[in-house]
């Protein structure tokens, strides 16, 4: 269930202090004071993404921040963060929205300590599936591996019920939620499930590919399109998955002989992974193609040590973008405001401080995005280029920023993907 906290005095005050700042006519860069960041920072984690773009343009009017004051500041906003929202309970089986009318059930295995988190997702259709039938087979591989497993239940059960959207939000909710209530290694985030759940498996770990190590999926696929004139033959697969999956390795387990899920569609995706591959370098799979075992799991229990061995790396030097949703703005270290639906984006670092960008598919001229960066990525001291296209957009020295701190904190509470600066590209 959602707590919504009330502010302290002191709270409030600050944001008075950040709505006369807004409120007050922008007449040239004026800088806010330690006092007004204070406040405009506290408002931030509280405000809709419309008026966070205004928050952010504030904020980008103090001072650069040095090496020493971008570090204490991320140490503050994380912990800002981890109290921005609400928590998991404390019971094996939970209602992350309302208790009283069961909405948002979870089943929430025991907490590991150590830090990898598992989200099974379970199978089902139009009128059924539960959360319980994701729990019994894997709880026991999971625990295993030392991690936390987590299992929901779709909100509404629908034939595809994983990609509905207010499920899909759900599972992103539920995702920062164990953040704020636990120990999380956020580079050992893994995604599974059967059936539908490897469906969702692969669809939600497609739109999010950014949040995940690794992704396991079981006589489920992505949802095709399919030859008009032979509904039977699926010709490609659904847009917002498998270019997204360059840096998120999937195993995937199917049947020849399944009689609800067809076989071609695995054939299809794996087929066309192999593609980006050759095109991309990255998309790491296993395609365990068997015969025999029907719509069942694998025999043994659900294998993950293979998807185990993989750690997200949350700074890809090459990252591959086809956004599914226009709410999801950040993927790595990329920022889209208004981010093309279907668009392919691909963004490299080719060299030390360079970064290449093109896409591929665009519909009208992209606008409003902007890389995130840190140490990890650039060196402050040198000039950053930027191309789009193969031609240069932008030469020159970037600055750390509360604005980009806040931005990403707020967007992930995740010290992995929190980053120092931003760089609007000039497009």
């Amino acid at each position: 269930m959602r707590h919504r906290r009330s502010l302290p005095a002191a709270a409030l005050a600050g944001l008075a202090v950040a709505a006369a700042v807004l409120a007050a006519p922008l007449q040239g860069p004026k800088k806010p004071s330690a006092a007004e960041l204070e406040a405009l920072v506290a408002r931030y984690f509280k405000a809709a993404e419309e008026e966070r773009v205004t928050l952010r343009e504030t904020l980008e009017r103090g001072d650069p921040l040095t090496a020493d004051q971008a570090k204490t500041w991320a140490k503050r906003l994380l912990k800002v963060a981890a109290t921005a929202g609400p928590k998991i309970g404390d019971k094996a089986r939970n209602y992350f929205y309302d208790e009283k009318k069961k909405k948002g059930l979870y089943l929430l295995g025991k907490l590991s300590g150590n830090g990898g988190l598992f989200f099974g997702l379970h199978g089902g259709g139009a009128g059924s599936g539960d959360a319980d039938s994701a729990q019994a087979p894997w709880q026991g591989a999971v625990a295993t591996k030392g991690w936390t497993a987590v299992f929901p239940e779709v909100l509404e059960k629908t034939e595809a019920a994983w990609g509905d959207e207010p499920t899909e939000k759900f599972v992103l909710e539920l995702i920062e939620a164990m953040k704020r209530s636990t120990k999380i290694d956020t580079n050992r985030i893994y995604l599974g499930g059967h059936s539908m759940g490897g469906y969702g498996t692969w669809t939600l770990g497609g739109r999010h590919a950014d949040l995940f190590a690794g992704l396991t999926a079981f006589a489920g696929a992505a949802t095709p399109y399919r030859d008009p004139a032979d509904r039977k033959t699926p010709i490609a697969i659904q847009e917002g998955i498998l270019p997204n999956l360059r840096n998120v390795p999937i195993w995937c387990y199917h049947s020849k002989d399944d009689p609800r899920v067809d076989f071609p569609v695995n054939e299809l995706a794996v087929g066309e992974l192999k593609k980006l591959s050759a095109k991309h370098g990255g998309y790491v799979h296993h395609f365990d193609a068997v015969d025999g075992k029907g719509h069942d799991f694998p025999d043994p229990a659900p294998p993950l040590d293979w998807v185990a061995k993989h750690p997200r790396d949350p700074r890809p030097k090459k990252i591959v973008w086809q956004p599914f949703r226009s709410w999801k703005r950040m993927f790595y270290w990329i920022w889209w405001q208004n981010p093309q639906i279907n668009t392919t984006l691909i963004a490299e670092i080719t060299a030390p401080n360079q970064f290449d960008l093109a896409f591929e598919g665009a519909s009208a001229p992209p606008s409003d995005l902007w890389l995130l960066l840190d140490e990890r990525i650039v060196d402050f001291n040198k000039e950053v280029v930027v191309r789009v296209g193969g031609n240069e957009k932008f030469r020159g020295k970037v600055t750390r920023s509360l604005a980009a701190l806040v931005q990403t904190a707020a967007e992930r509470n995740d010290a992995e993907m929190l980053f120092s600066a931003r760089l609007k590209v000039p497009l």
